[in-house]
């Protein structure tokens, strides 16, 4: 559960003046992140991410600016309709942030909650029928996420951290957000030589192993659009955090014939949640999917194309 903190006061960080911070429910109370919600000198509104990573250990701290670093040269070089944009990089008091795009309030975690049948917890899984509005907008997310994860693959970035909390919702729209996990592919990523990066329960198995690919991204995206679809995970996980990161995925909880009213995109959801890397396909074939899915299926009034990142959003 996530909150916005109100600042008492206005904090200016560099040219950027803050007044809000994101808080995360830990242990029952709101504690604050490193993210601060601001305003440019123009009134666009944008997010700081500061160097530091609560899960760091003390003597892994130096590794805090180097990881922002490495986020953002991965990237800030990548231009979508459904990227979110890196503005910028700034120190300030020995500290550096990372400045992007403030897209909206609220991420897919969020906005499924308030459809009306709520999202539940994949950790508290409940099956759900999804009306054709809800339907619709879903698979309309899920293309343009789709959309934006391809692109990167084709920029040769693996983002290896497509969960609802990384999807920015606006207008029924999908923005891919958070390269903090992302590599170059071919690549590396900083933290891979002691373990993982990720959140564990939308990991493919060779990423779990520290193997990453293009098509971890895919069975990633494909949990996600399990779970809003379905309302449940895909699969039966038992977990262990300690190091080194283990995750056995035991027997399925879905099959084909549960996705085959979904058409197209029922299909490639099965074949994305495949154990076997080889088995998945391409992330492009994604996109067209779920947009085939919105536009047919659920019957969307008007086909609509890629609605680019807004130059400012509330």
């Amino acid at each position: 559960m996530s909150e916005i903190i109100t600042l008492k006061e206005p904090k200016q960080i560099d040219d950027y003046v803050a007044c809000a911070r994101l808080g995360r429910q830990v242990d029952g109370r709101i504690k604050p992140t490193n993210v601060w919600y601001a305003q440019d000198k123009n009134g666009k509104n944008v997010v700081l991410k500061k160097a530091g990573q609560t899960w760091l250990k003390s003597d892994q701290e130096g590794l805090c600016e180097m990881l922002l670093l490495h986020e953002f040269d991965v990237h800030r070089k990548l231009e979508h309709p459904h990227v979110c944009p890196a503005l910028d990089y700034v120190t300030h008091n020995d500290e550096g942030y990372i400045v992007t795009l403030r897209i909206g309030s609220e991420n897919f975690e969020e906005w499924l909650e308030k459809i009306e049948d709520p999202f539940e917890s994949i950790f508290f899984p409940k099956p759900k029928k999804i009306d054709t509005e809800n339907g619709r907008n879903i698979a309309t997310i899920l293309g343009d996420v789709a959309d934006a994860a391809a692109y990167c693959h084709k920029e040769g970035v693996i983002h290896l951290d497509i969960k609802p909390k990384n999807i920015a919702v606006l207008e029924k729209r999908g923005y891919l957000i958070d390269f903090g996990a992302a590599m170059r592919y071919p690549g590396n990523h900083p933290l891979l030589t002691d373990g993982v990066i990720g959140t564990a329960q939308y990991m493919a198995p060779e990423h779990g192993r520290g193997l990453p690919k293009p098509s971890s991204d895919v069975f990633a995206l494909a949990v996600v659009a399990y779970s809003a679809l379905m309302g449940k995970h895909p699969y039966r996980l038992q977990i262990n955090t300690d190091a080194p990161l283990t995750i056995e995925y035991d027997a399925p909880e879905f099959t084909k014939e549960e996705l085959a009213h979904l058409n197209g995109a029922g299909a490639l959801m099965a074949k994305g949640l495949s154990k076997k890397e080889r088995e998945r396909p391409p992330m492009n074939e994604f996109k067209d999917a779920f947009r085939e899915l919105a536009s047919k299926q659920y019957q969307t009034p008007s086909a609509e194309t890629s609605k680019p990142c807004p130059a400012s959003s509330e």
